[in-house]
């Protein structure tokens, strides 16, 4: 029986994994970037560099939200966080549509200006990308990716079958050897991380599992309508507080929509509302002056105690009066199981007292299945990660990406005598060059594009997302007329250059020196530069190995003859 199982497991395992093969590739590499997705969108962003948390951050913040907002109805404050390190503002208008945002601001935290930041994507992009690809509709490519990330799941499970050695491999580094040598490298990244391997293919599974399920509740009931505002409430979940805003106001375009025909009934009592709205915030606005500046930073200080963590909100209601109210709530990020319907806060009067301590829990409502969902999702993503843990699960993650690439390697260094020059095999080829080599290179175009584009570039977005398929499809390109002249040293070179000189053009383009960075302790931007060094000598190191390798084929050593009768009387 052992003989004819692990025959069809190694069956299945090539199979499953060859034929989805390169786009798990890019798969799992946008999803290991995905882990340093706001410390990329922080790089990416260089007019924020110059941003640092200071004791009066939050000071500035309500000095500057008095400035800007005095009439506002409600203010919100995103305090700097180890994930962020400037401040974001938002206020509500009397008779505003409270789903919405409102208007927003970005602040520097160390000066209390505003920052008026450069058009990207930045992290959001490769994030997007890692489950939904780009330019296919939403569903579609979820579905795509879902049966890639079981095609991935099968081969881990049957590639565990199939190896009879696959531990005492992992003790294996036979670099001399093409064959052997592509081989221990796939067998030591797997099972080094193995464990990851299998967590983050089961829990990608789970999550991504309604995107196969075509017949649901909301599908049988006709609830077209139902299901617009939650999805706007699920992105605003995954794209975080600041990130969130569009799908906030999809949802609140759908409810404008809902509500049309009442509107007109509604009118005069709007007007009303708007009147007498005009009215408090005049008076708020005469009276301001008389209202001492609440002691924020004691109130910062016992609700950062009382967590025992970062503050990451403070919402004011009613700003600039004698009633105004301040609620700061934590940041919770440090916690695996993370409750639903928990809002843990505390709230303040505007002379400093606390009126109210809400550390509420899990309403109980919520299934085991739900629990278990809700914290494959916070594990899949790392949210409750540290730094240290968060750097674990990235090189984890660079180890999974390894595995995949040196797996698709392998089928075609395996079947290069029987089959070179034939059709399907010269395709492998071409598509593993331009799908790893080439998309860590159209990665690695997209940083840069991020910086030497100017800053005020219309549709400046467009221009770096399509510069990143433009760069991956002239690796392709090159790839069709080199496979067989270096293609692979060219590409992995360029590539792990461009990452390693990342710091440099960090240092030349950036509104703040890396001393800077250095001496403020921006640990996101340094993490980011640090980041691309890993990835930039992993890929010179690669490059170097095939060169390497080309030139032993290249020149054989030359064959010893043996001495003959004659030449010994000689």
């Amino acid at each position: 029986m052992k003989g004819p199982l692990r025959k069809t497991m190694t069956w299945l395992h090539t199979w499953s994994s060859i034929l989805l093969g390169w786009l798990l590739f890019a798969i799992f590499l946008t999803g290991t970037l995905s882990y340093f997705r706001g410390e990329i969108s922080h790089w990416m962003t260089p007019e924020q560099h110059t941003s640092y948390v200071t004791d009066d951050t939050i000071i500035k913040a309500y000095e500057r939200l008095s400035e800007v907002a005095p009439n506002a109805n409600s203010w919100s404050i995103s305090l700097p966080t180890v994930r962020e390190n400037t401040v974001g503002l938002s206020w509500q208008n009397e008779g505003e549509n409270q789903r919405r945002r409102g208007p927003q601001e970005t602040m520097n935290a160390a000066t209390g200006e505003s920052i008026d930041g450069r058009e990207t994507r930045g992290g959001d992009f490769l994030y997007r990308f890692h489950f939904e690809l780009y330019g296919m509709p939403r569903g579609f490519a979820r579905a795509v990716v879902e049966i890639a990330t079981m095609a991935m799941f099968i081969a881990i499970l049957s590639g565990i079958v199939m190896h009879r050695k696959i531990f005492s491999d992992f003790f294996m580094m036979r670099t001399k050897n093409r064959s052997l040598g592509w081989a221990d490298a796939h067998a030591v990244t797997a099972v080094l991380a193995l464990p990851f391997h299998i967590m983050i293919t089961f829990s990608g599974l789970l999550l991504l599992s309604s995107s196969l399920i075509f017949w649901t509740e909301n599908t049988r009931g006709g609830g077209g309508e139902r299901n617009q505002a939650p999805n706007a409430q699920q992105q605003m979940a995954e794209n975080g507080p600041r990130g969130g805003q569009d799908a906030a106001r999809a949802g609140a375009d759908t409810s404008e929509v809902r509500a049309r025909p009442n509107r007109e009934a509604q009118g005069e009592r709007s007007g009303e509302r708007r009147t007498r709205g005009e009215g408090r915030q005049t008076a708020r606005h005469q009276d301001r002056q008389d209202i001492a500046t609440p002691p924020l930073r004691n109130m910062l200080t016992q609700a950062e105690s009382l967590f025992a963590g970062d503050i990451g909100r403070v919402q004011v209601q009613n700003p600039l009066t004698a009633d105004a109210t301040f609620v700061f709530s934590p940041v919770n990020r440090d916690m695996l199981m993370v409750e639903r319907g928990s809002n843990n806060s505390v709230t303040f009067s505007a002379t400093g007292l606390e009126i109210e301590r809400n550390q509420a829990k899990a309403s109980g409502n919520n299934s085991f299945f739900s629990a278990a969902g809700g914290v494959l999702h916070t594990l899949h993503e790392a949210r409750f990660a540290d730094a240290i843990t968060r750097w674990a699960f990235f090189l984890a993650g660079v180890m999974g990406t390894i595995m995949v690439g040196t797996g698709s390697v392998l089928w075609a260094v395996k079947r290069a005598k029987r089959q070179m020059g034939q059709f399907g095999y010269e395709l492998v080829v071409i598509t593993n060059i331009a799908s790893i080599a080439g998309l860590c290179g159209a990665v690695a175009v997209y940083f840069w594009l991020n910086r030497l584009l100017p800053a005020t570039l219309e549709n400046r977005i467009n221009w770096e997302i399509n510069g990143f398929f433009v760069a991956w499809l002239l690796s392709l390109i090159h790839a069709i007329f080199y496979r067989n002249k270096g293609a692979w040293v060219v590409q992995l070179s360029i590539a792990g250059a461009l990452f390693c000189l990342i710091p440099v053009l960090d240092t030349l383009t950036s509104s703040a020196s890396l001393l800077h960075a250095i001496i403020h302790v921006d640990v996101l931007r340094l993490s980011f530069d640090v980041m691309c060094l890993l990835l930039g000598g992993i890929m010179l190191a690669a490059a170097r190995y095939l060169q390497s390798k080309a030139r032993r084929v290249a020149s054989p050593k030359p064959a010893t003859r043996k001495p003959t009768l004659e030449g010994a009387v000689k």
